[in-house]
């Protein structure tokens, strides 16, 4: 639940939305599947990083700050064409 409690508090509330939703519909694995897509999405500046505390660094200042075209590639990369079919089936609902 550590997991929970960091999208809810270091990501814009967007982004935060939709984690939630993807979360209730698909449970924890959920939230691994966008932890995994972030880190995919900010690969190479994560790769350029020489020490631990650089990566800690970009990833506490950083990818908080992320804009919304970014929130939506990892929404993206994580679910491909399921993160549209799961919010139109949610507004259907």
């Amino acid at each position: 639940m550590k997991f929970v409690a960091l999208f809810s508090s270091q990501f814009q509330i967007g982004f935060v939305a939709r984690v939630f939703d993807f979360l209730f519909a698909d449970g924890s694995i959920a939230l691994f599947k966008i932890s995994l897509a972030i880190l995919y999405v900010h690969k190479a500046i994560l790769l350029t990083c020489d020490t631990f505390e650089s990566i800690v660094n970009h990833l506490k200042s950083i990818i908080p700050e992320m804009s919304l075209i970014e929130c939506e590639l990892i929404i993206s990369k994580a679910y491909g064409n399921q993160s549209n079919s799961l919010t139109e089936n949610l507004h259907e609902d």
